[in-house]
Order: C-alpha cells, then sequence, then structure tokens
C-alpha cells in the first residue's frame, strides 16, 4: 500500500467557494457518522477512501490510524478493492489474513488487519465516491453479514457530504495531477547557487535549489517552488516532491568540484520518513549537508533528533534556515543543535540599513555559532554594504546574488558574467576565478 497521495484531514480545507457554515456543519456529521460506524462495529479504525484514477486514497479517519502503518493518503489498487465495493467478494472478512476470499489478503497482513467491513460511498448519480471501511488488528468471529448492511447506511448518509464537497476535491485532484506528473516526469529541475566563504570568498559548498514549470503569466506565482511544494503538501504528495528534488540534486554531485559539499533542502516530515537514509546510501555522507527548512511550529522534537542523528551518524551535516524569521528561533536551535545556521533574508536587509538590533543580533548568533562548533551562512547577500556588516559581525558564510546567483550546472561561467566578474570585499575588490564562476554543469549527465 504505497503513500502515493494524501489529502488534508479537514474534508472542506481550501474550498474557495463553500459556504462555511456549511462547511463546518458537514464536517461535523462526517466525523460524527465515522465515530458512530467505528464504534458500534466495535472495530478500531474507520477510513473514507476516495477513487482517484485507478487508486483509493484514505482520505478521512476515526480511530487509531497509526497502528495501522496507515497515513491519510495511503493508497490501495481499486481494483482489487472494486469486486468487494460490488458486492463480488464479502463485505463482511472476520479473518482478513488468511481469507482467500479478500480483495487483497497479502495487503490486510502487511498493514495488520485482522478482520474488516466495507460498504461503497456512492454519489446521488449512482456512481462509486468511495468506500468507508472499518477495521480491528485481530480477527472477530463475532462479526454478523448484516453489520455490512448497517455499514452501507452510514454510507449513504455520506452521500450528500461527499457530493457537496465535490467540487473542493475536483480542485484537489487537480492538484495531486499537476504534482503527481510533475514527479512522473522527472521533476523538478534543479539549479546550483554558490556558498562562499565570507573571509577568502573561496566557494564552500553549493545550495541545490528546485525550478517547477509554469504559464510565466505576469503576476503569477504559478512557477514557484514554495507554491509547488505548498500545492504539494496539501494533497499529501510534499514528502515525495522533496524526495524527487533531492534525488535530482544528488545526481549532480559527480560533475561538482571534488569535495564541495552539496546542501539539500528537507522538510522535518521529509526527514522523519526514513526516505533520505535510502537516498544517501551510496553518497559520501561528508558532501551532503541537509537543510531543515520549517515555516510552522515543529512539536515533536524528539524524533525529528532521532532521524538527524541517524544521519549525522553516517557523517552528515545539518543545517537550520531561515533563522531570525518565523518558528525558527532560539528555541529550535537549541533542539536542533544544527551544523549550519543559515541566517533569514529579512535580518540582512536590516543589517544593510544598519539596523542595531539586527547588528547585534548576527553578532550574538556568530557567538552561539562559535560555541557550539556550528557555522553561520548569511543568505541573500545583495549588496556590498551587507557584505561589509556581515564581516564585521564575524559571520562564516554568505551566499547571495551579488556573488552568484542560482543556474544551471554549465561547462563555462554563468551568462553575462564575461568570464570573470569583480565582487566588493570587507578589504577592497576581488576578480572570482574560473574555477567559482564555472561550477555550473547540468544535473543529469551530458549526452
Amino acid at each position: 500500500m504505497p503513500a502515493t497521495a494524501r489529502y488534508p484531514r479537514d474534508l472542506s480545507a481550501g474550498s474557495p467557494t463553500v459556504d462555511p457554515l456549511h462547511t463546518e456543519q458537514c464536517g461535523a456529521v462526517v466525523a460524527g457518522l465515522m465515530s458512530v460506524a467505528r464504534h458500534r462495529l466495535g472495530m478500531e479504525l474507520a477510513v473514507i477512501t476516495r477513487r482517484v484514477a485507478d487508486v483509493l486514497v484514505v482520505e478521512h479517519y476515526d480511530g487509531d490510524i497509526e497502528s495501522f502503518g496507515i497515513t491519510v493518503g495511503t493508497t490501495a489498487s481499486y481494483e482489487r478493492t472494486r469486486a468487494a465495493l460490488e458486492g463480488r467478494l464479502p463485505q463482511v472478512v472476520r479473518y482478513a489474513g488468511r481469507d482467500g476470499r479478500t480483495a487483497d489478503p497479502a495487503l490486510a497482513r502487511r498493514v495488520g488487519i485482522g478482520s474488516y467491513v466495507v460498504a461503497p460511498v456512492l454519489l446521488p448519480d449512482g456512481s462509486v465516491y468511495g468506500s468507508l471501511a472499518c477495521m480491528s488488528h485481530n480477527p472477530d468471529p463475532a462479526l454478523r453479514d448484516r453489520d455490512a448492511s448497517f455499514l452501507a447506511l452510514i454510507a449513504g448518509a455520506l452521500s450528500n457530504c461527499v457530493s457537496d464537497h465535490r467540487g473542493d476535491w475536483r480542485e484537489r485532484d487537480r492538484v495531486w495531477r499537476r504534482i503527481s506528473r510533475l514527479i512522473d516526469d522527472g521533476g523538478p529541475a534543479m539549479v546550483f547557487q554558490p556558498i562562499y566563504d565570507r573571509a577568502t570568498l573561496d566557494i564552500a559548498g553549493v545550495e541545490a535549489l528546485s525550478r517547477c514549470p509554469g504559464t510565466g503569466t505576469a503576476g503569477s506565482d504559478e512557477s514557484s517552488p514554495q507554491r509547488w511544494f505548498a500545492d504539494a503538501a496539501s494533497v499529501g504528495l510534499g514528502v515525495e516532491l522533496e524526495v524527487a528534488a533531492i534525488r535530482n540534486a544528488l545526481a549532480a554531485l559527480p560533475w561538482l568540484p571534488a569535495g564541495l559539499p552539496l546542501s539539500v533542502n528537507a522538510s522535518p516530515a521529509a526527514i522523519v520518513s526514513g526516505a533520505l537514509i535510502d537516498l544517501l546510501a551510496t553518497i559520501p555522507p561528508e558532501r551532503v549537508i541537509i537543510e531543515v527548512t520549517e515555516h510552522s511550529r515543529i512539536d515533536d522534537y524528539p524524533t525529528i533528533m532521532l532521524a538527524l542523528d541517524a544521519l549525522r551518524g553516517r557523517g552528515v551535516r545539518a543545517a537550520l534556515d531561515d533563522v531570525g524569521a518565523g518558528y525558527a528561533g532560539l528555541h529550535q536551535l537549541l533542539q536542533l543543535r544544527p551544523d549550519i545556521i543559515k541566517m533569514d533574508q529579512s535580518i540582512i536587509r536590516k543589517i544593510g540599513e544598519d539596523a542595531p538590533a539586527c547588528r547585534a543580533l548576527a553578532t550574538a548568533l556568530v557567538c552561539f555559532a562559535e560555541d557550539i562548533g556550528a557555522t553561520v551562512l548569511a543568505e541573500g547577500v545583495e549588496t556590498s554594504r551587507e557584505l561589509e556588516v556581515l564581516g564585521e559581525a564575524g559571520v562564516h558564510q554568505v551566499q547571495g546574488f551579488l556573488l552568484a546567483r542560482p543556474g544551471m550546472l554549465a561547462s563555462g561561467p554563468p551568462s553575462g558574467t564575461s568570464g570573470t566578474r569583480t565582487i566588493p570585499t570587507p578589504t577592497g575588490t576581488r576578480t572570482l576565478t574560473q574555477r567559482e564562476l564555472a561550477g555550473y554543469r547540468n544535473a543529469w549527465p551530458p549526452g
């Protein structure tokens, strides 16, 4: 049962067209009916699945979903379940793992389903929306055939609610298919931005950044990576899209200068998924920096730290993004103990405007980093004044348009550089070397 799609638990989230009061009422009805079904049958979990193309996607649940190894978004083959939904296989299964009549006994054993009852959820036009299923870990010989009739009554009561939200779910379908198509086509594309040692301006590393397709129309953010990743997360494909981006980024390592580290972005969800361990199995770990990106509060630090420690145990370094903005504050620094602290661009802008508080914060971050053996990287440096003040604060590394813009890996210097580029430094000026300008070649092997 691969987790190929996940939808938000709130069935009405994100719909711009549904009346809020009606949405709230309908969501309460769905939650109440699922709870009634689960408790009436004495089972541990109730789930609503929805048909998307040839799969059924877990869309909503009531009960202990984690113990089954299922998440909102876990999928199963619709064809394997279709026979049960159409009544050609039993809808009440007392011994799921060994009943040869079940739709998928191997699947039942794998996710720990001992018994279940399933009923189709139909739309008013009679077409199959998905299913309502109740399940338990243990076999249940007390289940009766008429329990399927009871569950069918509950499923029938759900029909109006799923019909009312059909427009919202169609939009989620559109997003899900768009994200899936990008992943299936080998995306997202990657560009690479150098990171420089602040004192010497030698290249110290490269950060991989995603680029996604879009219409490019004025004022549109359709191609924004932030938009794509937010959309992916909203339909449960966030981790899968991140893993695809990281895989594409790591493919560039053989075409980077020997020993140069590569920084890749990963959310806490991607880190704790375990997928990075597999991706890094054949990669020199000392060349990889996992940059923790998070724009909402982290509640489960022990789990994230356990996953990060497993990566660090292999030699991977960890960076914390956007320090000084949003939730990436002192608490995260103390909990995650990053090897690299990325100072947020909002601080850099104000430093360039000679804001004393931001200067003090930059200096404090450097002192803190040096005490714990970490490095401070200032991202988004765009002016010589910013670079100068950051030097005075003792920042260790810098990155930004002043030094180099993100670009594809290419055999020569980025376009518009005329082969060389002179940049201001705290002690004068410096011309970047061909090696520094040239670290760009397409992430895929030539040809």
